[in-house]
């Protein structure tokens, strides 16, 4: 049975139980050294629970140096009360961890060659401590676990397939009873054992030949009593003993397989194509944990019938999130650990009440539009106002919800104090209420409806423009959405489209009139308040365009009856680029009505060195014109930003290839931060081959690092592609945003196709393109894709080093879901390398090209009037010598070599006079 199947039903049956508990959910970051993640959580004497980390655990021998992986102590609510490192804790490393009834708990320890098991009360202080004779264990694959007369190690020598698995039980005092090693099957690997009230074990594992799931039953004592070999996959998740007579385990087929004590088959229950773990419930009922879009839990009874499931939206799979623990806790809740697959990623723990809830309070309600301006709804003259977020605050954590195109929302909160505040959609909109103050107790419901008006009763349209990629020699698709962010009609609306001059418009879903130049004219006609629309725009990529050339273009909206702006006479600073022989103009207007009272700053970009930096002050209407040498580099320029302010924020443009070969990839790596609603230009490169479910970023961030400024924002765009085999119905991109973005700032974009949105929980932002019938790639391959985009700011003042990280999950129909690729920028300042090059001589030139180099580099010195040969010399940046050599051209070519990657330091002298110093990048 797939439980999916029933989960609205269920969903519909919760108020028919009675639960005891209530429910949380937490995210935990990661220490400095948990690499390898979080292994293991157990419930600890006080209600709590302990959360082990394995960091860089190694297995033995090894030279004693603790890891600085932690042990999270949390508290019943889900707070955490301490963290310390495996040697603060045992001064040893904890191999596994147990509950150990009485509130007492056991830890298995090693260090210096010596295995300990470990007993300690409630406030981890030994009550007993016994040395074992533990051989060949190896750190991997160890269990501790309370059984019937005592407690059991189990562990397979040598973590070898085919080892004997070593057994030792002691009693409830630290004495011990016997040690023994057994033989299961020919090829066996031990996975994990269960016990039952007499004191048997069954030991699971694969094994045999053929090669299949094995049970060992060994006696109170330690003989092997029989072993079971059974035609299905490997053994998945931990075995469970539901009673003395009825044994369950899962297989790698999602098969929840039930034996008896003889081990003889009694069913199998196809549970879930993602199920992943499973537990015995306090009530006799099975427990399954879930790897799915989702992370899940469900109950189910031993005959397959659904009990409840419930699956955690705030937390997806596209950290490869897998239930590693799961509980039934004392008060017939649940209490789960999920383990992302790897990197700096959170992990999350989940505990439920009794029916698999989490939350049971729910504040809901309706956000309308207030047109007549009084904050109360006026049937017939007040709409609803979809895309509105609500945001409940409790402490430092907050929660999420987005109206729909009823202007209702809906969001399950905690108990609890929270400030419940709207998020007005932009433009000129203001929220009737600030906020509201509610206290919830378990089974609240808290109704909250409330307005949204304008006191600048004008049309605020908008634009956005985008493509999911631009190949090359290939019709390629561009996305126009528009919209009219006001209470008041938009009259006469029209959007100016103009085109990179290598693309050629093919056609277009909206009528247009060319204007010449590129330039295309769309008629929109009146905008409602409110209103959204969107056309498609399809392209031609001009074949003589170089691969990896930049294409810009951009889109504008103007309507009849603009809101009045006053004449404002300030400076209004803009840059121009163009390719003017052997160099690159940079021209500096003010365009204002007014002077520039201060002198300001420009600073030239080529490709990652910042070439030239001074002032200017210029009156109003005059400009002033700046060269460069040109040698095809990405040459870009920010003006107007006071000095020594970070550049980023500046008017700003960039021109690449000017004299000489594209260089791929540099144009994207700097923001282009537009303030205007009504204008978007949208730069991309072209492209040849490219993966059809993918995220990326603008900016990509600078250098391999991936850095940008504190406050620059990003543009995610996700795109998706029905590789399968039919029809994709229904396709769901499901983004977990980082905690440094600032989710209430989410703005989506241009879209494939239409869609709905919605702000979910902590912090993830869902799309929806419903009955979409995406074919499939082999039938339709331009169909068959689609993307989605959305901007997004950073937290404010963020430390610098952040590493703000996304990825998306895509699910087409009920299928597994595709996970994108891992989107990375870190935060930081003055990150530009300054001065690729300082000559002795302002005459003298030197290109380095390209520069960073992968493979090797031209230097070419330029200017000087002496024949005499140049030698060069090349310096890591500890002072080291790495390159030596001499030219009588003035050519000097660089090879990588053995040089690893980074900044390296060069001279070039000539007759033993210094010509001039550089900097060369290695990547």
């Amino acid at each position: 049975m797939h439980m999916k199947n029933v989960i609205s039903f269920l969903l519909l049956c919760f108020s028919l139980a009675t639960a005891n508990g209530q429910g949380w959910e937490h995210l935990y970051p990661f220490g400095p050294d948990q690499s390898n993640g979080v292994s293991d959580l157990i419930p600890t004497p006080d209600g709590g629970f302990l959360l082990r980390c394995r960091g860089s655990v190694n297995p033995p021998p090894f030279t004693m140096v603790f890891p600085t992986a932690d042990f999270y102590k949390l508290a019943a609510n889900g707070s955490e009360q301490w963290r310390k490192t495996h040697q603060e804790l045992f001064d040893a490393v904890v191999y596994a961890m147990a509950p150990a009834g009485s509130n007492r708990m056991l830890f298995l320890t090693y260090r210096d060659d010596t295995t300990r098991l470990v007993k300690t009360d409630a406030n981890f202080q030994p009550v007993w401590t016994l040395v074992l004779d533990a051989p060949g264990m190896t750190g991997y694959n160890i269990h501790v676990e309370n059984v019937a007369g005592g407690h059991l190690v189990m562990y397979q020598q040598n973590g070898q397939q085919g080892d004997p698995v070593r057994m030792i039980k002691v009693n409830s005092s630290g004495a011990l009873l016997w040690a023994k090693d057994v033989n299961v099957v020919s090829n066996f690997s031990f996975r994990n054992f269960a016990s039952d009230e007499p004191g048997n074990l069954y030991l699971f594992g694969e094994g045999g030949n053929p090669f299949g799931a094995t049970l060992g039953k060994v006696s109170p004592t330690g003989s092997l009593l029989f072993t079971k070999t059974y035609a299905s996959s490997p053994v998945c998740a931990s075995p469970i003993l539901l009673n003395d007579n009825l044994l369950a385990y899962l297989d790698f087929n999602n098969h929840l397989r039930l034996i008896d004590a003889e081990g003889l088959p009694v069913t199998t229950l196809d549970v879930s194509v993602f199920a992943y773990r499973i537990a015995r419930a306090n009530d006799g009922n099975i427990l399954v944990g879930y790897s799915a879009d989702v992370s899940e839990v469900g109950k189910i009874t031993p005959d397959g019938t659904v009990i409840w499931s419930q699956a955690f939206n705030n937390i997806n799979a596209a950290y490869g999130k897998a239930p590693f623990s799961l509980w039934s806790l004392p008060d017939g809740g649940t209490v789960t650990l999920f383990q992302p697959a790897g990197g700096t990623q959170p992990f999350y723990v989940v505990r439920t009440d009794a029916n698999g809830q989490v939350y049971t309070n729910q504040v809901h309600g309706r956000i309308f539009a207030d047109v007549d301006g009084d904050c109360n709804y006026t049937s017939g003259q007040d709409f609803p106002a979809p895309g509105v977020s609500i945001i409940a605050q409790k402490g430092p954590d907050f929660y999420y919800a987005t109206t729909d195109s009823l202007g209702d929302y809906a969001m399950t909160l905690d108990t609890g104090t929270y400030l419940l505040r709207v998020l007005p959609p932009g433009g000129p909109w203001l929220a009737c209420d600030d906020s509201l103050v509610v206290n919830l107790n378990p089974y609240d419901t808290i109704t909250w409806n409330t307005g949204i008006n304008t006191l600048n009763h004008c049309p605020w349209p908008g634009v956005n423009l985008t493509a999911p990629f631009l190949r090359r020699c290939f019709t390629n698709s561009y996305q126009v959405t528009y919209g009219n962010s006001s209470d008041v009609v938009a009259d006469s609306a029209i959007i100016t489209l103009t085109l990179d001059p290598f693309l050629t418009l093919q056609t277009a879903s909206l009528p247009f009139t060319s204007l010449g130049n590129n330039l295309y004219e769309f008629q929109l006609g009146d905008l409602g308040p409110l209103q959204t629309g969107a056309f498609n725009v399809e392209v031609q990529v001009d074949c003589s365009a170089e691969l990896g050339q930049t294409h810009c273009s951009s889109a504008e909206i103007s309507i009849a009856n603009p809101c009045p702006e006053p004449a404002l006479e300030v400076p209004v600073i803009q840059v121009t680029a163009t390719c003017e022989g052997d160099s690159v103009a940079f021209r500096i207007r003010n365009e204002g009505g007014a002077p520039m009272p201060a002198a300001a700053e420009f600073v030239i970009i080529e490709d990652l060195i910042i070439m030239r930096q001074g002032q200017f002050q210029l009156p109003a209407q005059a400009e002033t014109t700046i060269k460069c040498p040109a040698t095809g580099t990405t040459s870009r320029i920010y003006a107007g930003q006071a000095p020594g302010e970070p550049p980023f924020f500046a008017t700003t443009t960039a021109i690449e290839g000017c004299n000489g070969p594209i260089q791929a990839g540099y144009w994207n790596m700097y923001p282009e931060i537009f303030v205007r609603q009504d204008f978007v230009r949208d730069c991309q490169p072209n492209i040849g081959s490219f993966d059809p479910n993918d995220k990326q970023a603008v900016p990509t961030g600078y250098a391999t690092e991936h850095y940008i400024g504190r406050g620059v924002g990003l543009d995610y765009k996700i795109r998706f592609q029905n590789t399968g085999t039919d029809t994709a119905f229904n396709v769901v991109v499901r983004d977990t945003l980082s905690p440094w973005l600032e989710a209430a700032t989410v703005r989506p974009g241009a879209a494939s196709h239409p869609y709905t949105w919605q702000l979910l929980g902590v912090g993830v932002i869902q799309f929806a393109f419903s009955n979409l019938q995406l074919p499939d790639s082999l039938t339709d391959l331009a169909g068959s894709q689609g993307f989605i985009s959305f901007h997004i700011d950073q937290k404010p003042e963020l430390p610098l080093q952040t590493l703000i990280e996304n990825r998306a999950a895509i699910f087409f129909d009920f299928n597994a879901p595709v996970l994108t690729n891992t989107t990375f920028h870190r935060v930081g300042e003055k990150f530009v390398v300054v001065s690729a090059w300082e000559p002795a001589n302002a005459r003298i030139l030197v290109q380095a090209v390209p520069n960073p180099f992968t493979a090797e580099t031209r230097l070419d010195v330029q200017g000087l009037t002496n024949a005499s040969p140049l030698y060069l010399q090349v310096f890591d940046l500890q002072g080291r010598k790495v390159v030596e050599m001499q030219s009588a051209d003035g050519v000097f070519q660089v090879k990588k070599g053995a040089l690893e990657a980074g900044m390296y330091m060069f001279q070039i002298t000539q007759e033993g006079r210094l010509v001039g110093r550089g900097k060369l990048m290695v990547q």
